[in-house]
């Protein structure tokens, strides 16, 4: 939604032919025939695009006509942004500065066209006018060749709106015009076109059955030594679990061996332990008996 002042009331207008290359985009309208630039509408879509969280805007820059019925349409062909105003998801300010710029880059950089309608994103809200936008387009944008192009960038999805007799209304259809950008000139490639099958002499060569075999044993033998890999690998896997096996299997042997070693050593000394203890009972007891000895 946009917010700006009044603009030209120039009601004499030139007669013109549509312009050529033009490329209707929907269904003929009965109404205002509106034509715009190619590389200026994909410009205004590319900036709309560079924000979806605000709205973003700006003027449609051109130039009015009278076709042979002495009826209205418009070419537009340039563009100015709108900067400087006061944006979020769902509103449009143009300030005092705005218009400005607006005003100063129309005198400077276009001082043979005028400002035919404005332009901004609903990102996210469908391709419609509110009742803001109706207020604007109704009171400000209310000339006959005046439109409105509304843009949404989520869904890539656009539209054109001027005022009739009945009303503010969407367009039925729009023209495109100017050269589509090509990726390849096809004039500029050199084809060669295949040669008819009755020109090609074939020739049978046994090269042909000799390269085959070959193949087919080089195929075999690369085969062969990838199995062979394969098995020496899983070997190497199995030897390395049976020799880390055995590595365990052995340090619980030494590990029982000491153990048998600690308890053949408690039991020694035990043994001398009961020997010495025996001895000195036995010498205390004959003492007992033998007292005068």
């Amino acid at each position: 939604m946009v917010e700006f002042n009044s603009t030209n009331n120039d009601t004499n207008f030139p007669s013109a032919e549509y312009p050529k290359n033009s490329e209707l985009i929907g269904t003929d309208d009965n109404g205002l025939k509106i034509f715009i630039e190619r590389n200026n509408l994909f410009g205004i879509e590319e900036y709309l695009r560079s924000d979806t969280n605000n709205e973003l805007g700006g003027v449609l820059i051109g130039n009015v006509y009278k076709d042979k019925n002495d009826k209205l349409f418009i070419v537009i062909k340039n563009n100015i942004i709108a900067e400087s105003t006061n944006a979020s998801l769902s509103r449009l300010t143009f300030t005092h500065e705005t218009w400005e710029k607006i005003n100063s880059n129309l005198e400077k950089d276009f001082p043979s066209q005028k400002i035919l309608g404005w332009y901004h994103s609903h990102p996210g809200h469908s391709v419609f006018l509110s009742t803001y936008d109706v207020f604007i387009q109704d009171n400000f944008f209310d000339m006959p060749y005046m439109t409105a192009f509304v843009y949404d960038p989520i869904i890539n999805d656009r539209g054109f709106f001027y005022k009739d007799e009945s009303g503010i209304k969407k367009s039925e259809g729009y023209y495109i015009y100017g050269e589509r950008p090509e990726l390849i000139k096809t004039t500029e490639l050199e084809i060669e076109m295949p040669k008819p099958l009755e020109n090609i002499e074939v020739k049978k060569n046994d090269n042909t059955n000799k390269s085959s075999m070959k193949n087919i044993v080089i195929i075999a033998l690369v085969v062969i030594n990838f199995i062979f890999c394969l098995l020496l690998f899983v070997k190497m896997n199995s030897n390395e679990k049976e020799l880390s096996r055995f590595e365990n299997v052995n340090n619980q042997l030494n590990e029982l061996k000491n153990e048998n070693l600690k308890l053949n050593q408690k039991y020694d000394n035990l043994i001398k332990s009961f020997e010495t203890e025996r001895m000195n009972t036995f010498d205390t007891t004959k003492q007992k008996l033998n007292p005068g000895r």
